[in-house]
């Protein structure tokens, strides 16, 4: 285990140990969406598009190629498809705006100024006119924006330039909003040829090195928000060399920053031909581990870390005409998940806005097009229902350091109700709320994510600070119960460690198990076995099956709350105003599967003198073709009572009522029924249970809803 240690960061640990124990992948996966792309590919999506750059053109028949794809039509006719020039390599690209990008083409050696929407060239940038030799080669791109209340300060884009075989790299840097060179910024470091991640203000730059010289390899930090404004000369620094990271490495080859507490490294030994990732603390000044146990002789190129605590791993075998698995790393769980795709090159891109991964997969058949699209969809599952009852409403004042102020306003009670519409109530500092589902309905215990919460989390291009553009969330904390006094709180994490003005951003993987903590159009997914280990699930004060209340408690924001493990948890603070806080649009269950979607509003056991009345009633019916009661003399062990399939007499618009009178019972003596609805293709679902002791004095109900 190797230390680095840096004067520019300061100590908070948050370190994992690591498993190699695998979990299912809880999302979908669509494979092979598109087929027939070229051989080695990079997605990079903006403005709700994804623009999939063909990277085999290096060759004198390869045509390097942009195809243009709305994110609601992937499999769809391309918007655009143009090409780059016979040969020319596209690799990256970056975006200044709609009608204006930037593409580097590696074997051309220069930047391409286009328009996106159709391809057509504006300009170039050639690297030997900025002080880079006549051998260099430009690589990874990346626009920063800088913004000042609403007015955009300045727009820049860094070329990371390969200066030619054993010469250190250099970052070029443009003005695109005029297209002009502002400065060249010498690296350290050579051969930088990854991914350009930007954090808070700085650039990290990945450098392969000369593939054999550790001290030629690493990762070098730009200080893009403190420059010389005279000469544009940006401050940069050697964060790290391969053996700094680990005492075997010669190569870096991709760095991704989860938080400011933790990142992910590709590393290389044996000429780059063996990698590994080792996992960074940079604040912990900075403790270091391998995700994998031994060096693999698979290829890993780049990372993607995606909310909620996914690392996207691109790991492939370069002996393989068809790829090998595409692994992904659940880094709060610290496991491995199930692997979720195939392919030798993989790259992802977050959809704006939308709640999807893409990758593209392809092989070393370079003799025609064998490239794939595909993309891991991270939607809620299909079938929902949303809370239909606030228990409790309790706002707190706009500012908690006024606490006899006015209180937060806006909206109201029905507004937490249905289904998300944009419509909040508004909780103000530590005010909270309590919903339900209706009378005695119970959660769905299923496999993965049992409901949603959303509030109206948006994305901010006008941040007071600049160099802080990005999401403007409001946090709160979750919590379950069975009998609407005693709440298990879902556990969270954060290590965003200062804070955070009124009117500032956040970084989304700062922040683990907080509702708010996504865009309004989407949810923060809560799976109720994560409360297994929970005081009050251990002890039965909490059952998991029989879940009936959400309580949604805002966290302040100014320090004074904490996390699961004692961290203060900031957010925008103050928000003084009649919608401060935690902003609640709506709660949604998640049934599983395509069940035959009875809607349940009422399933009752009435106990009467040697005999039990089952009593249900329906909301909707779509595809029912009947019922059967099933009864325990135990609640264990069911046995089927009614001699036939009990007609259903619903619709898919209204209900129904039912009944059925089991008098094959004794007097006190208690029985357990569960309702069973079956669809016309035979699937069932089943209800319950509801519990009565037939007696003498009729009229004893005990009644729960699934």
């Amino acid at each position: 285990m190797k230390r680095f240690i840096t004067s520019v960061l300061c100590s908070l640990a948050l370190l994992v140990s690591i498993t190699t124990c695998l979990e299912a992948f809880p999302f979908d996966v669509d494979n092979d969406i598109r087929s027939g792309l070229e051989q080695d590919n990079r997605v990079v999506c903006f403005n709700e598009k994804a623009y999939i750059i063909g990277r085999a053109g290096q060759y004198a028949s390869g045509d390097g190629t942009i195809t243009v794809l709305s994110l609601d039509a992937l499999a769809g006719a391309p918007e655009a498809n143009y090409s780059l020039g016979i040969g020319s390599n596209p690799y990256d690209i970056a975006f200044h705006d709609a009608t204006k990008a930037y593409v580097s083409r590696y074997n051309v050696s220069d930047v391409v100024i286009i328009d996106p929407r159709d391809g057509t060239q504006l300009g170039t940038f050639v690297p030997s006119d900025y002080g880079c030799s006549a051998y260099a080669n430009v690589s990874y791109l990346h626009v920063v924006q800088t913004w000042n209340g609403f007015s955009r300060l300045e727009s820049r884009l860094f070329v990371a330039v390969q200066d030619g075989w054993g010469n250190p790299g250099k970052v070029l840097v443009f003005d695109t909003d005029t297209d002009t060179h502002l400065a060249t910024i010498p690296l350290t470091l050579q051969n930088p040829n990854a991914d350009l991640d930007y954090n808070d203000g700085q650039l990290y730059v990945s450098c392969t090195g000369d593939w054999s010289t550790p001290s030629t390899a690493g990762i070098q930090v730009i200080d893009v928000m403190t420059q010389d404004i005279s000469g544009y000369t940006y401050p940069t620094i050697v964060l790290a060399t391969a053996t700094d990271l680990d005492d075997d490495a010669v190569t870096v080859h991709d760095i991704e920053i989860v938080n400011n507490s933790l990142w992910f490294v590709v590393v290389g030994k044996n000429f780059g031909y063996d990698f590994n990732i080792v996992k960074i603390d940079p604040y912990a000044a900075s403790y270091i581990e391998p995700l994998y146990a031994a060096y693999t002789s698979d290829y890993i190129g780049e990372l993607k870390a995606y909310m909620p605590a996914y690392l996207f791993i691109n790991r492939s075998d370069k002996q393989s005409s068809t790829g090998t698995d595409f692994p992904v790393y659940d880094f709060m769980k610290e496991v491995f998940i199930d692997p979720v795709s195939a392919g030798t090159e993989v790259v992802y891109a977050l959809a704006a806005h939308r709640e999807m991964v893409l990758a593209t997969s392809s092989n070393y058949d370079w003799a025609s097009p064998a490239g794939y699209l595909n993309s891991i969809v991270l939607d809620n599952p299909a079938y929902t229902f949303a809370a239909a009852v606030v228990e409790s409403l309790v706002r707190g004042p706009i500012d908690i350091s006024d606490p006899g102020g006015d209180v937060a306003s806006y909206g109201n009670a029905a507004d937490a109700l249905g289904a998300p519409d944009g419509s909040v109530v508004s909780l103000g500092d530590g005010g909270s709320i309590v919903v339900s589902f209706g009378e005695n309905t119970v959660l769905d215990n299923i496999a993965g994510p049992d409901f949603g919460v959303y509030e109206n989390g948006f994305f901010q291009n006008w941040p007071i600070n600049a160099g802080h553009t990005g999401y403007f969330f409001e946090l709160a904390f979750v919590e379950v119960s069975s009998d609407g006094v005693n709440f298990a709180r879902f556990p969270t994490r954060t290590v965003h460690p200062v804070s955070v003005s009124g009117f500032d951003t956040l970084q989304p993987l700062d922040y683990f198990g907080f509702a708010g903590n996504s865009l309004g159009s989407l949810c923060i997914n809560y799976d109720l076995d994560d409360l297994a280990d929970d005081s009050l699930v251990l002890d039965g004060t909490v059952d998991l099956d029989l879940i009936r209340y959400v309580r949604i408690e805002d966290v302040i924001g100014d320090g004074s709350t904490y996390d699961s493990i004692g961290n203060p948890v900031y957010d925008p603070y103050p928000t003084a105003f009649s919608s401060g806080g935690f902003d609640f649009d709506a709660v949604e269950a998640f049934v599983t599967g395509d069940p035959s979607l009875i809607r349940l509003a009422g399933l009752e056991a009435v106990a009467g003198n040697r005999s039990v009345t089952i009593v249900w009633e329906t909301e909707s019916e779509v595809d029912n073709a009947g019922f059967n009661i099933y009864r325990s003399e135990s609640g264990d062990e069911y046995e089927m009572i009614n001699e036939g399939l009990i007609p259903a007499e619903g619709s898919p618009t209204e209900g129904s009522v039912y009944s059925f009178v089991d008098d094959d019972v004794n007097n006190r003596k208690i029985y357990y029924y569960k309702l069973e609805d079956v669809d016309f293709n035979g699937a069932a679902t089943l209800h319950g249970p509801v519990s009565a002791m037939p007696r003498r004095y009729a009229g004893q109900i005990s009644g729960v809803v699934y």
